[in-house]
């Protein structure tokens, strides 16, 4: 006997929001990065080409020609899955307060994975540090991090971005450069996830982020990046495919993905060793 059929509405609207949720609201990281959405295969391949110099040339002498370095580097995707019950009974009782629910937690989880595989790929790929953890960010600090990036000559039209932990944050906040209007600025960015607060200093955009490594502890790690120095592949945006399950007396809902991230270029990169574990000056 076949199971009783879900509201066709629902369905629609729920992966919907779903879809939007984590496109539009939820990952802070993936529209930070350079993208490739249409992976076709089990693997990416990022395109790095190499500077081009340009100079002079003697009176009909020929122009010397640059040969820059033509690399890549391969991402392999990776499959990821989440699910949800919903009750046959409860889909008479499922108001838009809770669908809402549902949906903010299946995209959140999503989106929480994504940016755990970017950040996975820079604790991986980074080559430059900042800091031995003895202290948390200070103004020195977060120079020398941007100082390490205009070294290797990094585009100073592409865009810079520091996710810091909380704690960092708050130190962030004791330094009167940071705070004072003089210094910084609020800009309604067209990738920026819609609440999220960033800051622009010293030529970086700066915001908080709970998932950096060693959160909390003495250990931890913060990163400065450009955004064309980090990939994010997609192989599958996140779909739901709908079950009955007899037993259950309900439908399940099942997400997946396919997607990874690498480094293309660790000297757009730069690792933060903080302590997390700092006291705020007073």
């Amino acid at each position: 006997m076949p199971g009783p059929t879900i509201d066709q509405a629902f369905i629609t609207k729920f992966n919907r929001d779903v879809h939007l949720s984590y496109q539009q609201r939820q990952s802070l990281f993936r529209s930070l990065v350079r993208t490739d959405a249409d992976v076709e295969a089990e693997k990416v391949r990022f395109q790095k080409l190499g500077q081009i110099t340009v100079g002079s040339k003697a009176r009909n002498g020929d122009v010397s020609i640059s040969n820059p370095a033509h690399t890549y580097v391969e991402c392999t995707m990776l499959d990821r899955y989440a699910g949800v019950l919903i009750d046959k009974l409860d889909l008479t009782k499922l108001n838009i307060e809770v669908r809402g629910s549902y949906v903010e937690e299946m995209s959140g989880g999503f989106a929480r994975e994504t940016d755990d595989q970017i950040i996975a790929s820079m604790v991986a790929g980074a080559t430059q540090t900042v800091g031995d953890y003895t202290t948390a960010i200070t103004e020195n600090l977060a120079l020398l991090a941007r100082e390490a990036l205009d070294d290797q000559t990094i585009h100073e039209g592409m865009d810079v971005f520091c996710a810091i932990t909380p704690r960092q944050w708050s130190h962030l906040m004791k330094i009167d450069t940071f705070t004072n209007e003089q210094f910084i600025g609020y800009e309604q960015l067209p990738w920026k996830a819609p609440g999220l607060q960033m800051k622009l200093w010293n030529r970086a955009y700066w915001f908080v982020s709970t998932r950096m490594p060693g959160v909390k502890t003495a250990t931890s790690k913060s990163y400065m990046w450009q955004r064309r120095s980090v990939g994010h592949g997609i192989n599958s945006e996140v779909n739901i495919t709908w079950d009955w399950e007899n037993l259950k007396q309900g439908w399940s809902g099942v997400g997946s993905m396919s997607m990874n991230a690498v480094v293309i270029d660790a000297l757009g990169l730069v690792e933060l060793h903080l302590d997390d574990t700092a006291a705020l000056p007073a």
